[in-house]
């Protein structure tokens, strides 16, 4: 006889157990010049973010900009906001890159700043919005690369986090 046993796993994911996650790096056109980039999280999946990376082009005609990230609710509310330590003068072109788990926010160079997330579970629905302070319409985000972790849900995913294991020889 073969007693089953169920015990947490971790799934594909290294962090705490929200059930069988993957990770994916999606790339994700151009947005709009002269506007925050506004990216939706599929309904179907919770997610962690583990890194939004783009490249800022700021137009000449307005100072200094501060690019941000934001995690928006389904009710279109502000969850969580991080300006980069860096200020995009006029005419500049700057790499933003916001990470989980990077400990402080810093400016690499003139050209390169990177920012932390925080590890939080965000659920489908929620949207991310990559901006900055005082943008123009001629300012552009471009080459906009999201790494996320997403974990099914509903009664096709894994709610409990759990694994059955059968164990051989345990009576």
């Amino acid at each position: 006889m073969m007693t089953t046993f169920v015990t947490p796993v971790f799934g594909l994911t290294e962090g705490a157990s929200f059930g069988l996650g993957f990770r994916e790096l999606d790339p994700v056109p151009s947005p709009s010049a002269g506007a925050p980039f506004t990216y939706k999280l599929d309904g179907s999946y919770d997610y962690r973010v583990l890194s939004v990376s783009a490249t800022f082009t700021a137009d000449a005609t307005v100072a200094n900009r501060l690019p941000y990230l934001s995690f928006v609710n389904e009710d279109n509310q502000d969850i969580w906001t991080i300006y980069t330590a860096l200020t995009v003068v006029a005419g500049a072109v700057a790499q933003v890159t916001f990470i989980s788990g990077y400990p402080v926010n810093e400016v690499q160079a003139t050209t390169h700043a990177q920012a932390p997330i925080p590890d939080m579970l965000l659920t489908g629905g929620c949207s991310l919005v990559l901006g900055a302070s005082g943008i123009d319409a001629g300012d552009q985000f471009s080459n906009v690369q999201v790494y996320r972790e997403k974990y099914p849900h509903g009664p096709n995913g894994y709610p409990t986090g759990l694994h059955p294991v059968t164990l051989p020889g345990v009576a």
